[in-house]
């Protein structure tokens, strides 16, 4: 009965590691350790290093190239703050978005004095009268002069091909501090988004004297990353779990160490909502975090979208059982499903709703991540559990107690004591899947009859659950509840079944109405103030009927008869209630059922009115006008 979701294995690619022309002579600097074979990126840091020794202006920049996100600038200043280079006075500037010189000179500024990065430091023009204000000296330099007697050893500009200014006058001015001042200099980009491309490559000759090919620094990333985490508990958890962190992104081949710090961040947030109990159950945690980590990492790369991760069990187990006839492309769900042979993907740990308040929304929600948590099979025990979710959770409980959650399944449907909507649909659900499996022994049709004589029996008991305040009648959005989606709910039979619940449930909602519009009246009596927030749309949580004609089932002669014993003050009230209702044309929308009553309402009012004192008539149809017939479109004769 049960049927396993199989993973197929999935074989990484190994990339090759490139460098660049070399123009200085070697050195030991140079050399390569076979040790560092391990570290893609090791040549790199050997070459930096004897970049950052030289005794001599070098009169060249050095180039990390590589996609955004890779871990450039981790890398550059892992190895520019390495004691074992000696910590060199560095200034680092981030050109992302900079539109002129002067703007690029505040920023070495900045990186120079960390004071201006103060919320009193306000810039406005050049940096250099700041620097003086501060630091209470008087600067008659000019801009160029003073950052060449700052001493600094090395220059870094991050984000070139993010610069707004043009590339070549970009680095023109990067070239005054290698060529003309003698300074060091390495420059972080993605040459593959610089968009002058000829003229970057006409002075790229002239300025860059080697380029190096980043590859991602996972290891040292992840280390910085975890030692970074303030929470210890987020943190221990993200330690004991490196290496699935570590193979789900080699796996996703991500490249995007800012993606992984943003997931682990996100995995924070879920695991400082969990009690201590949820945190020491290992096998709990590392499936949570594997299910988070490789449905992040789909997401941002974009193979995924808030839509794959609904219904995520349905269709993994669906395709899982039509995929030897080809007939349909797999969902891209199972895709991703199948590029982690390490991670369930159909895991239920966290519902579909969670991950995506998670994942896309950045939305945590405490109490509903304890709930999916306690409901999954590391926490549920059967025992505890409702026996359709057992029948749900097939693939995570043993088949005695399968077996055992089916028969309490019919049991209880056969004496009809599933009455919440959501459970009676995922009943349903679970019935006609089980009939397809040939679990029980009835037809898909044999079951959609069952169900439907199911909700005849509610229905003729006044059983069925009505809607709740406001819920459109006319259409059901249950393909899912309780977080899980409902099995064989993109079937004719589940269709014909939740159309006939809906047909159902909307003619018991109109049966009631007689009841409900008593009840108004009363409130009309008793409590005009009660009855104008049931009937009008306002911000009180009584207003559940202000778009239900509930008060076409009320005889308008009983209504009038009611409304004229009012003393007048209330009788103003209830009418300004009517105008409040049927006001913006609701009359004529969800509330047109009651134009033809509110008529007869308007027709007895006047005809009252014209057997009262003169002053008494003036004043009611004053309100009736009012409150009725700017609403009907009726012109007041007076």
């Amino acid at each position: 009965m049960l049927v396993a979701i199989v993973k197929e294995t999935y074989m990484q690619q190994g990339k090759t590691v490139s460098g660049s022309e070399g123009i200085l002579p070697e050195s030991n600097h140079c050399i390569r350790d076979r040790s560092a074979t391990m570290n893609p990126n090791q040549h790199i840091k050997d070459f930096l290093s004897y970049y950052l020794s030289f005794q001599v202006p070098p009169q060249f920049a050095v180039l990390l190239d590589g996609p955004w996100g890779i871990g450039k600038t981790f890398f550059v200043k892992s190895i520019v703050n390495s004691p074992s280079n000696g910590e060199p006075k560095h200034v680092y500037v981030s050109l992302y978005g900079l539109t002129s010189f002067d703007e690029i000179d505040d920023a070495i500024f900045r990186s120079m004095y960390p004071v201006l990065e103060s919320k009193g430091a306000k810039i406005g023009g050049r940096a250099l009268k700041t620097i003086g204000k501060y630091l209470n000296i008087e600067i008659d330099l000019k801009t160029k002069e003073f950052i060449n007697r700052a001493g600094t050893d090395l220059y870094i500009f991050d984000d070139l091909e993010r610069c707004e200014l043009p590339i070549n006058a970009v680095m023109g001015y990067i070239n005054g501090f290698v060529e003309h001042d003698g300074r060091k200099v390495i420059i972080i980009a993605n040459e593959a988004e610089i968009k002058d491309a000829e003229g970057y490559r006409r002075i790229r000759e002239k300025l860059i004297g080697k380029t190096f090919h980043v590859q991602s620094v996972f290891n040292d990333a992840m280390d910085s990353f975890t030692d970074s985490i303030q929470n210890a508990l987020v943190r221990s958890a993200v330690q004991a779990n490196s290496s699935l962190i570590s193979d789900i992104y080699h796996k996703c081949e991500l490249n995007n160490l800012r993606v992984l710090q943003q997931t682990i961040w996100d995995f924070g947030r879920v695991h400082s909502c969990l009690e201590d109990r949820h945190r020491a159950n290992d096998k709990a945690m590392a499936e949570l975090m594997g299910l988070l980590f490789a449905l992040s990492f789909e997401i941002k790369v974009g193979r995924l979208t808030c839509d794959d991760l609904k219904d995520r069990f349905s269709n993994l187990f669906v395709y899982s059982m039509k995929r030897e006839s080809h007939e349909v492309p797999p969902p891209r769900i199972y895709v991703a499903n199948s590029r982690y042979p390490t991670v369930n993907l159909a895991s239920t740990i966290l519902s579909d709703e969670t991950l995506v308040n998670v994942i896309v929304r950045g939305f945590v929600d405490k109490d509903q991540i304890r709930e999916d948590l306690d409901r999954s099979s590391f926490f549920m025990t059967v025992a505890r559990e409702p026996s359709w979710r057992t029948v749900w959770n097939a693939h995570e409980r043993k088949e005695e107690e399968v077996n055992g959650a089916i028969a309490e399944m019919e049991r209880a449907f056969t004496n009809h004591e599933f009455v919440v909507t959501g459970e009676m649909l995922h009943v349903f659900g679970l019935r006609l899947w089980l009939a397809n499996l040939g679990a029980i022994s009835r037809s898909k049709r044999e079951v959609v009859g069952e169900c439907k004589d199911y909700i005849d029996f509610l229905y003729s008991n006044r059983g069925l659950e009505l809607p709740s305040k406001h819920e459109s009648l006319t259409r059901f959005s249950f393909d899912s509840y309780d977080g899980l989606a409902i099995h064989q709910a993109d079937t004719s039979e589940y269709r014909e079944v939740r159309d006939y619940l809906d047909e159902k449930r909307r003619d018991q909602d109109v049966e009631r109405r007689p009841e409900i519009a008593e009840q108004l009246l009363a409130n009309m009596a008793n409590d005009v103030s009660l009855f104008t927030r049931r009937i009008c749309l306002t911000n009180h949580d009584d207003n559940e009927f202000y778009d239900i004609p509930v008060l076409a089932s009320l005889d308008p002669q009983r209504f009038t008869e009611k409304l004229l014993d009012l003393h007048p003050q209330e009788q103003r009230a209830a009418i300004f209630a009517l105008q409040l209702r049927y006001e913006r044309g609701r009359i004529d929308g969800e509330l047109a059922a009651e134009r033809e009553w509110a008529a007869k309402v308007r027709e007895l009012l006047l005809d009252a009115s014209n057997r009262m004192t003169p002053v008494s008539k003036v004043i009611l149809q004053a309100l009736v006008a009012f409150g009725l017939e700017e609403a009907l479109g009726i012109q007041s004769k007076s």
